[in-house]
């Protein structure tokens, strides 16, 4: 398979696996952010179990060329991202009406290019909702357990398979997605005028237009130092979701408009993920 393991390490921007999970519907932007992402030359950036209620930070480390081919064999052996594939909750015949709730969905994708692999999976929901509802897949199992396992990499391989210490994760460039709202009440927080925006212009016309919900989000990416211009900014205005290695969510004011903005800064991946 394309996403087999190979010992020789290569690209700082070719993605060897990256793991999203999201609530499986309408979501922020922010939980775009991946679990795990994996590069070619070793790199390894994930977010550690974030405390309730919080954006989870990003940490990354290096692995040396035998790490790096040790984490594929446990990450590729399986054979569970050898091809694209779905994996969905399949009623049991004759079973009951399952509890409403919201379910998880992992989306892993491996490899670069033509080769890529895709594979979207709906989490595992426990042993006895599972039995009590749900075919049995032992495929959605083993890919929650991977997405969980992924998150302490570092317990993966051995100590001798890293180069260096963890530190938190500073990306190259950042997206930024704003969501406006003219002609509504305000928040009653800091102005959107006291943020050194890295543009001209009205926020509703930064960027790109994301498809979506009205009114439409702005998507752009700037810098690493435009970034820090206003993560700067919203802690000298007492924010607390903010931080260069982590996505910072932010509700400001906004008098030039009479209304309201929804801020999402994220650092991007070294592959150029997440995309506006």
């Amino acid at each position: 398979a394309a996403s087999s393991p190979t010992a020789a390490p290569g690209a700082a921007d070719e993605l060897v696996l990256r793991v999203v999970a999201t609530a499986g519907g309408i979501s922020n932007p922010s939980n775009m952010l991946p679990w795990t992402t994996v590069t070619a030359d070793g790199t390894v950036i994930w977010q550690p179990v974030p405390p309730e209620q919080q954006t989870g930070s990003l940490l990354v480390r290096r692995l040396s060329p035998d790490g790096l081919a040790a984490l594929r064999e446990r990450i590729f052996s399986p054979g569970l991202l050898d091809a694209d594939a779905t994996y969905v909750l399949e009623r049991r015949p004759g079973a009951p009406e399952p509890p409403g709730r919201g379910v998880g969905v992992f989306t892993f994708t491996a490899g670069s290019g033509d080769e890529q692999v895709v594979v979207t999976s709906v989490e595992w929901l426990g042993d006895e909702e599972e039995a009590a509802y749900f075919q049995p897949s032992p495929e959605r199992r083993a890919l929650d357990e991977m997405a969980q396992a992924l998150r302490n990499p570092e317990a993966l391989v051995g100590a001798d398979a890293w180069v260096g210490p963890a530190e938190p994760y500073v990306g190259r460039d950042y997206q930024l997605v704003l969501t406006p709202y003219r002609d509504v009440p305000p928040y009653v927080t800091t102005d959107a005028s006291a943020i050194p925006w890295p543009f001209d212009g009205p926020l509703d016309k930064f960027g790109e237009p994301v498809e979506g919900p009205t009114p439409p989000s702005r998507c752009g990416v700037i810098s690493r130092e435009e970034a820090q211009g206003i993560v700067d900014a919203l802690a000298a205005a007492g924010y607390a979701e903010i931080g260069m290695d982590k996505a910072t969510v932010g509700s400001l004011d906004w008098a030039e408009g009479n209304g309201t903005v929804d801020l999402f800064l994220m650092p991007r991946m070294p592959d150029g993920y997440p995309a506006c």
